[in-house]
């Protein structure tokens, strides 16, 4: 090869390295849009089918054989293709005609000559005529300059566009990309389109419903599916999930879960993982037992209860308690009312124990921590009442009362007390005259354990004070026990004057009838001066409003008395009666110094002063009371005198001063006895405690005078007088309790309770008087009677209480049941409407109107849901509240209201009732309505419970055997004191006939002359057979009610009811025909 030629195969090789050049930017701008556009359409096809892993593998796969088949076609094949130098020298002089083939012919005739052959000797001439030629042409200029700058312009611009895709385009474009073509070389991309399932796994109580939401994520669908499969299945259930309205949420509601779930949501192609619903016994408390730990000054034992769980105590004690649990738990701790949180200790398997101080009433509930931390309620809602420590209860037992004494008796007082836990000390308090007080110490005590009941005796020697007519002693007692201090009453010693003087007062002839009404004064005066005491001794008893209102009472009956003492003193100043004699100055004198005493007193009560007034109240006391006794030495006086009649004008104008205001204030001081402690069902119940506890030691107390031996009565002993006076007191107080009961209440059944009980306590009394055994015995029986006559009206009362509860409650369940039904009406009309939307949405305004009607009735549901609960959360406070007023008195009744209450609280009603609301806010509707007709369901159980308990409440009006027995008793003791007055009479009758004195009058209600009693006479006989026929029909009916004895009487050793009017009626035809029947 010459140089010519070679400079000649340079020029092409230029040319053809400038084709190259051009093909391969043509080639490459032509494969990156084929690539992107692959790409792209990959993209789309794996985002349609939600990048299922089969949908991205056939993808993946086909488009990297696309993108290479086309690289392939429109770059490697141009690129790799031959092109010989003829080709490019042909194409040079295709640019450049004039050329006229010498460039082709040249590089055609030196590419066929042979290396080693002889050169053909035209060659050279022809190669340098083309080179001659061809000298001027360039490569460049052969094609266009700017082909490969815009080729390459474009394939940059493609490559950009792919990365700003990458980074700015779609969220989907990214995430498709890296999970087509790098997801084996960057993390694991979080998926693009997923689901939200809740809970997922979680564990859930046996028995109880669980919601599955799903939330698409990044796409929609029209259906989301949930696939289930229970533990002891092999097949997966396939159940269609609700759409939430307003969002791209689904639900479905597992309604009494019982064994392991396992499930998944599929929407499309896309599937969630696989979950489990994992069904456990949540920790429950099965058992509690409880141990009191009373405050050391009780001296009480600790008290166990097992199996319970409602604690009721002391204040200041405290209660360990002991949990059993259903699995064994990791902690637990108890929750108060107030919000206080009592870590519990764990002692064993499945046992946990706790510490609470009883200070108030108030609830706790156990909350347990499992062994997977999950936390719960554990136990129900239990109250805490907080008992106070009653404060002593002390009683004047003899004299009981107000007495008149000479000023040479001597008076014995005896005090009792008692109280619940111990007797610290017992004082009694006296003044003479209202000078200094003075104490004499009854009990103090000191080591060793703390009686409950203690009595001590004083005696006052009223010779030693030195006392007159018209002084008086003044008295009281204390009890203190370790926290309260209790007064008694105060009572008053009145000196008289011996009974010589009163006897001639009472037969001169012109005393008549003042007698009574000199004594209004001192008494008017008595009772100021005990009201303004318990003024002072119950003050932070009273409310303040009753308090003020017992202040002005007592102030301006001071203030009034004054008055008309004032009043007197003016007359007898007026009238000159005072010069008449020297005892109508004293009588004048001593009113004047009341007047006087008064003024001091009736200012300290004007300034609430109360306790600074008794000591001029007991002034005024003691000058009224002897210028009484002035009045009544003038009575003596004018009596002997022969024109008595004329001269007993000063008492006659002070009886009628007194007759004139006696009978306004004769009941104004009974409201200072009121107290405010407790509510009036509190009260209520707490009396028929005390009323059963009386007639309890009343029984007790009428079997020992039943065997003791008569000897003993005839020898007056009286080792029982002073038991039987100490139920009277306490019987007489809580009548006037009850009786106050009854005016704030209004009820007829308390009234004749206080009646009853009033009855009771003059029985007592007559049965601590001096009469014969017999008389005494049926004295008691007859107390009993009354006191159970009493109980049967506090339990008619009761009863009759709880049952207006309990048809309250039966109509407030029915209104829920109503309220329930209309939620239900109307989740139905959303249910359609809903339904129906996409048929009626034919325009916008009927779409938008309807949508304001759906919102409407949402809104109208929910508000129902609210007032639904509140409903309930009263509902289940009264099932409770009613449970336990019924006590121990309607056993089965509050068993019944129990287990109403635990019912709902177990069932958790309310808390479904929310639930039902968030599903209808959710648009779950399908599982609203099924949570619906389950909370139907659960009311019409409840309006069942609340009628089998009304139902047992009534079945129970009839009594039990041990009621009726007692009403026979009740019948008993009446017909026992009319056979007892009746004999009476008949021997008063027959003794009188004999011409000796009867033993005793008879006193009876309603009796007649005892002419009637005659054996001969026709009411004699008709009385007595109406009598002996009361008892043979009372008899029969007790043999049919009565049936077997309860237990508690058979250690009485009755033979039966009929035995006993057996007796009765033996007794009377024994005494009837005695005496001549």
């Amino acid at each position: 090869m010459t140089h010519e030629y070679q400079k000649l195969q340079e020029k092409i090789k230029q040319v053809r390295q400038r084709f190259r050049w051009i093909v391969l930017a043509r080639g490459l701008v032509f494969s990156l849009t084929g690539s992107l556009v692959i790409v792209a359409v990959a993209i789309l096809l794996v985002d349609h089918w939600n990048y299922s892993n089969r949908a991205i593998s056939l993808v993946r796969v086909f488009s990297v054989l696309f993108i290479l088949g086309i690289f392939a076609w429109f770059l490697a094949r141009p690129l790799l293709r031959k092109v010989m130098g003829v080709q490019i020298a042909r194409y040079i002089e295709e640019h450049h005609p004039a050329l006229q083939d010498r460039l082709v012919s040249a590089i055609e005739l030196g590419e066929k000559e042979a290396p080693h052959s002889p050169s053909n000797p035209i060659l050279p001439l022809l190669i340098h005529d083309a080179i001659k030629h061809s000298s001027h042409i360039r490569a460049k200029t052969l094609f266009n300059p700017r082909e490969p700058y815009l080729s390459g312009a474009v394939a940059f611009g493609l490559i950009l566009f792919f990365i700003l895709l990458q980074i700015l385009g779609p969220e989907f474009f990214q995430y498709a990309t890296l999970k087509l073509y790098a997801n084996w070389l960057v993390p694991r991309p979080e998926p693009l389109y997923h689901l939200d399932v809740a809970p997922g796994n979680t564990q859930v109580r046996k028995g109880s419903d669980q919601l599955i939401s799903a939330r698409l994520m990044g796409f929609d669908s029209h259906e989301v599916n949930l696939l289930s499969r229970y533990e002891g299945s092999n097949t997966w259930e396939k159940t269609r999930m609700e759409s939430q309205k307003g969002s791209n949420s689904f639900g479905f509601l597992f309604l009494d879960i019982n064994e392991k779930v396992h499930y998944y949501v599929q929407a499309g192609n896309v599937k969630s993982p696989e979950f489990t619903l994992s069904v456990t016994d949540l920790a429950q408390v099965e058992k509690i037992d409880l141990t009191y730990n009373f405050p050391r000054y009780t001296g009480l034992p600790p008290k166990r209860e097992e199996d319970s769980g409602e604690i009721s105590a002391l204040k200041g004690s405290r209660v360990d308690l002991e949990a059993f649990t259903n699995v064994d738990v990791t902690t637990a701790r108890i929750l108060l009312e107030d919000g206080t949180s009592i870590p519990m200790e764990r002692i064993a398997e499945k046992k946990l124990r706790g510490q609470i101080e009883v200070k108030k009433d108030s609830s706790y509930k156990i909350e347990l921590t499992d062994l997977s931390k999950s936390s719960s309620i554990g136990s129900h809602e239990y109250p805490i009442t907080a008992l106070e420590d009653q404060p002593p209860l002390v009683t004047l037992l003899k004299p009981g009362r107000d007495k008149k004494a000479t000023k040479l008796e001597e008076v014995l007082t005896e005090v009792k007390a008692d109280d619940d836990f111990g007797i610290n000390s017992l004082e009694l308090y006296f003044t003479v005259n209202g000078s200094k007080e003075n104490v004499v110490n009854l009990f103090q005590q000191k080591t060793g354990e703390t009686p409950k009941s203690i009595s001590g005796t004083h005696t006052f020697f009223l010779e030693e004070y030195n006392l007159e007519p018209g002084d008086f002693v003044t008295y009281f007692a204390r009890a203190s026990d370790a926290l309260n201090t209790t007064t008694s009453d105060i009572y008053f010693l009145e000196v008289r004057p011996f009974g010589k003087e009163y006897s001639q007062a009472q037969f001169a002839g012109g005393a008549g009838g003042a007698g009574d009404v000199s004594s209004v004064l001192s008494a008017r005066q008595k009772e100021i001066l005990a009201a303004t005491w318990r003024l002072v001794r119950d003050k932070k008893s009273f409310a303040p409003k009753e308090y003020r209102d017992n202040l002005k009472l007592v102030t301006t009956s001071q203030q009034k008395l004054q008055q008309q003492t004032k009043t007197l003193s003016d007359r007898i100043q007026r009238r000159a009666l005072a010069t008449r004699d020297k005892e109508f100055q004293k009588l004048s004198e001593n009113l004047i110094k009341a007047v006087e005493a008064m003024t001091p007193a009736q200012q300290w009560l004007s300034q609430d002063k109360p306790r600074d007034a008794v000591s001029p109240e007991q002034t005024a006391l003691q000058h009224l009371m002897r210028a009484e006794a002035y009045f009544k030495e003038i009575q003596v006086a004018f009596g002997n005198s022969s024109g008595g009649q004329s001269n007993s004008l000063g008492a006659e104008e002070l009886e009628g001063l007194f007759e004139l205001e006696l009978d306004k204030l004769k009941n104004q001081y009974e409201t200072l006895q009121q107290r405010n402690s407790m509510q009036a069902g509190d009260e209520i119940d707490e009396a028929t405690r005390k009323l059963k506890e009386l007639a309890r030691r009343q029984q007790q107390l009428n079997e020992r005078n039943r065997q003791m031996p008569m000897s003993r009565f005839a020898s007056g002993s009286s080792s029982g007088g002073s038991d039987q006076q100490s139920l009277q007191a306490e019987a007489e107080k809580l009548a006037r309790q009850l009786e106050r009961l009854s005016r704030e209440t209004q009820s007829e059944d308390l009234l004749k309770a206080s009646q009853r009980l009033k009855q009771a306590a003059q029985e007592m009394r007559n049965h601590s008087s001096n009469s014969s055994g017999k008389d005494s015995q049926n004295r008691g029986l007859q107390a009993l009677s009354r006191l159970n006559d009493a109980q049967q009206l506090l339990d008619r009362h009761q009863k009759n209480g709880l049952s207006d509860d309990l048809r309250r409650m039966q109509a407030d369940a029915e209104q829920l049941a109503r309220q329930q039904e209309k939620i239900q009406s109307g989740l139905e009309e959303l249910a359609r409407n809903s339904s129906g939307n996409g048929a009626n949405a034919s325009t916008p305004a009927s779409s938008g109107d309807q949508a304001e009607r759906d919102f409407n009735k949402k809104r109208q549901i929910f508000q129902d849901k609210t007032q639904l609960k509140k409903g309930l959360d009263a509902m289940e406070q009264g099932l409770f509240a009613s449970a336990r007023r019924a006590g121990s008195q309607q056993r089965a009744t509050s068993q019944k209201l129990q287990s109403a209450g635990n019912a709902m609280h177990d069932n958790r009603i309310q808390e479904k009732v929310d639930q039902g609301g968030q599903m209808i806010a959710r648009g779950l509707l399908d599982s609203a309505r099924q949570r619906e007709y389950n909370i139907r369901g659960m009311l019409e159980d409840l309006k069942q419970k609340i009628a089998s308990a009304e139902k047992s409440l009534d079945s129970s009006e009839s009594g039990t055997a041990e009621e009726k027995l007692s009403k026979a008793l009740s019948q008993t003791g009446d017909l026992i004191g009319n056979l007892e007055s009746l004999n009476r009479r008949l021997q008063q009758f027959y003794g009188n006939k004999k011409g000796s004195q009867s033993e005793q009058q008879a006193t009876e209600k309603g009796s007649s002359d005892v002419a009637n009693l005659q054996p001969n006479g026709k009411e004699g006989h008709n009385g007595k057979s109406a009598n002996i026929h009361s008892i043979r029909e009372l008899s029969r009916s007790a043999r049919r009610t009565a049936g077997p004895i309860p237990g508690k009487w058979k250690k009485f050793q009755w033979k039966g009811p009929g035995s006993l009017f057996s007796r009765c009626r033996d007794k009377f035809q024994l005494q009837f025909f005695r005496y001549g029947g």
